[in-house]
């Protein structure tokens, strides 16, 4: 596996974001957005990982999150993938990769940019016409 070019550091904002291998869905029922956020929250919360925001798309999602202690946040990325990838291919009997690759991360530098991510990961759905209002 590639080294990433970014640290994971404690008390520190960070967006997350994946998309399915080939822009091919990683949610096909509602029961899979919700093992989905079922099974980040039981990673995040033994790592002492806030989820800030998030939107979860047909074929990708962003996480806005906060690290509250040092973890190697990669491992925990990592066993929620593989946890949900395996459930995934189970139910829906298929093999392979789910996700085109490792999970992204960029690190939130400056505060004022916290509002702008928020925005973006909230209207995201809005945008593409999956929904009309954020909350939805």
């Amino acid at each position: 596996m590639a080294r990433r070019s970014i640290w994971f550091l404690p008390e520190h904002y960070y967006h997350i974001y994946n998309r399915g291998n080939n822009k091919e869905p990683i949610f096909l029922s509602d029961d899979n957005y919700h093992f989905f956020l079922r099974r980040l929250h039981h990673y995040y919360d033994q790592a002492a990982v806030q989820l800030i925001a998030y939107c979860l798309m047909p074929n990708h999602y962003h996480l806005l999150i906060y690290i509250h202690k040092e973890i190697d946040f990669s491992n925990v990325m990592r066993a929620f993938t593989i946890s949900y990838t395996r459930s995934f291919n189970n139910w829906h009997r298929r093999v392979g990769h789910l996700f085109q690759s490792d999970f992204q991360a960029r690190g939130i530098e400056r505060d004022g940019y916290l509002p702008h991510l928020c925005r973006y990961i909230h209207l995201n759905p809005v945008k593409s016409m999956l929904v009309k209002n954020p909350e939805d």
